[in-house]
């Protein structure tokens, strides 16, 4: 009798025992998954943050700047340049054939519109003697400026200086006219490609007859 009461209550304490560990290990793993579903939650609200702060696609996103000036004042003012010709020469006398002309321009543009320079070339005056005729011109000129192609880099101006032929020195004055169109956006250190044109009045048309001269030219801007 005693025997059969024994085993029954070490039968009943192992299941209480079984019991409690059941209910502290259940309890854990409740724990544990709402932490978890806890941790989960910050997590994806975190993450709804940073996507709502990201700039989608389709929203006004603008970029301000300036644009280079392309105009005859942004180009040339304040800039020297050095450049070379090459053209004909075309003597008013009968007696003197067209030839060929090179020469050198450099010049200096302190304003916005205003410039000076020194152009010098030289042609065979191609006559009975058929002497070398060497020019050199100080020149003023004005340039147009704006913004209409070609004619935003077109200057008119004028120039006198001396004449060496035949061991002589005469005198010439010139009115001109060209442009010098830009081979880049930049507004320094660039190339011109242009056309220079000027009627040539000399004080000895026996010796140094009057000419229109014409010439491609090419200049390098600082």
């Amino acid at each position: 009798m005693y025997k059969y009461l024994f085993a029954l209550a070490l039968v009943s304490g192992s299941f209480a025992s079984y019991a409690d560990m059941y209910n502290d290990d259940s309890t854990a793993v409740d724990n544990s998954s709402r932490e978890y579903y806890e941790d989960t939650a910050s997590t994806y609200n975190s993450s709804t943050m940073r996507e709502e702060n990201v700039e989608q696609p389709g929203m006004d996103s603008r970029v301000t700047g300036t644009m280079p000036d392309l105009s005859r004042e942004g180009l040339t003012a304040q800039k020297w340049h050095a450049g070379v010709l090459t053209g004909v020469n075309a003597p008013s006398s009968d007696q003197v054939d067209s030839s060929p002309a090179f020469g050198i321009d450099v010049g200096y543009q302190p304003v916005e519109h205003f410039g000076a320079g020194l152009e010098a070339f030289t042609a065979e005056q191609d006559d009975a003697n058929s002497f070398q005729r060497t020019t050199g011109l100080f020149k003023g000129t004005y340039h147009l400026g704006g913004d209409i192609p070609v004619i935003n880099t077109t200057y008119i101006g004028a120039g006198v200086g001396p004449i060496f032929i035949n061991d002589k020195v005469r005198w010439a004055g010139a009115p001109m006219a060209g442009f010098d169109v830009p081979l880049t956006t930049r507004t320094s250190d660039f190339l011109s490609l242009g056309l220079n044109a000027k009627y040539i009045f000399t004080t000895d048309e026996a010796d140094a007859p009057r000419e229109f001269a014409s010439a491609v030219a090419l200049k390098y801007w600082f």
